[in-house]
């Protein structure tokens, strides 16, 4: 996804046109419900129950809201470093290049927690209190 989120910002940048942004954001929010969000959940089942509930309501509400507000700060700096428009496309476009490589990251990641022995996180934890 976040290639064809460089892609899109790169093609908006070089054509900027309604149909282009439609087209882009048509397939963003499709990838995102068909691959990021069911990717972003797997990364939870290395953890256990306990700290995946509060980690994701630490997510949800500070980092997600925190989120909206940077982006806010980083859109209102745009338009004062930036006059042209297709200058915030290709910063967009590099955005998306370091989400991409922050998502590798954490699927290799997550990949070396779950070869790890004893790491079914999905088990109870009282249960393996109570041995």
């Amino acid at each position: 996804m976040p290639i064809l989120v460089a892609a899109g910002f790169v093609w908006f940048a070089l054509s900027p046109v309604f149909a282009v942004f439609v087209l882009v954001m048509v397939v963003r929010r499709a990838g995102e419900y068909a691959f990021v969000r069911p990717g972003r959940e797997m990364l939870y089942t290395v953890v256990p129950v306990e700290a995946k509930y509060k980690a994701k309501n630490f997510i949800h509400t500070v980092v997600y809201r925190g989120g909206d507000a940077v982006s806010a700060w980083v859109k209102r700096g745009l338009d004062l470093l930036a006059e042209h428009p297709a200058m915030a496309m290709l910063i967009g476009a590099g955005i998306s290049v370091a989400w991409g490589v922050t998502g590798s990251l954490l699927g290799r990641g997550h990949r070396r927690r779950e070869d790890q022995p004893g790491a079914d996180s999905e088990a109870d934890p009282t249960e393996a209190r109570g041995r």
